[in-house]
């Protein structure tokens, strides 16, 4: 069966925090971006590609992550 551990790993695209939901394995689930216009969460798988190749993504802390979510006025999830 499966483990049903969840790893999180959160990066800033520009000022916009991603967090991205893997399985045990390290293997991507979900990636969620804030949508500005919106102040919430949308998911986009599309941005694997930019996580793994663009050098405009930073790799952040949790603490990081929050806080630049709150400063984009969006609830961290």
């Amino acid at each position: 069966m499966p483990s049903k551990e969840r790893i999180y790993h959160y990066y800033l695209l520009g000022d916009r925090p991603i967090k991205v939901t893997c399985s045990a394995m390290e293997i991507p689930i979900n990636i969620e971006i804030v949508d500005s216009n919106k102040k919430k969460f949308v998911p986009d798988l599309s941005l694997i590609s930019v996580i793994t190749d663009s050098m405009d993504i930073r790799t952040i802390n949790e603490n990081e992550f929050r806080n630049a979510c709150l400063a984009k006025g969006v609830k961290p999830i």
